[in-house]
């Protein structure tokens, strides 16, 4: 194990070489904070990144954040600003299309893991 300092937080902690990448309490407020997103979309179908991010006080890139880790999706019907990495098709979640998927497989970029 290594010392490293959170990307959140600031403070040190032993990182253990897998994910997550940030200190336990910073991992455990994200964990919360995508679970009250999570809810709330259910709840308010259709409702658009900025109402969840002003009723929540959750940033908006971490609401894109959660799409592109496929752990949320748009909405059918909604308009989809999100592209796939490789061909540009829109997509509703993800950073790939289907058929991207199939010819490059679900691995995500190390550049986008890191919030890059």
């Amino acid at each position: 194990m290594k010392t490293i300092r959170c990307p959140r937080c600031k403070r040190f902690y032993e990182y253990e070489g897998l994910p997550p990448t940030c200190c336990a309490t910073c991992s455990g407020r994200e964990s919360n904070e995508y679970y009250i997103v999570r809810e709330y979309v259910k709840e308010n179908k259709g409702a658009t990144i900025q109402e969840v991010s002003q009723a929540l006080g959750v940033p908006h890139a971490k609401i894109i954040q959660y799409l592109r880790e496929e752990r949320l999706e748009i909405s059918k019907g909604s308009a989809s600003f999100l592209r796939c990495m490789n061909c540009g098709r829109v997509i509703t979640t993800g950073i790939r299309c289907e058929d991207c998927k199939k010819r490059y497989g679900y691995e995500m970029p190390s550049s986008i893991k890191l919030g890059l």
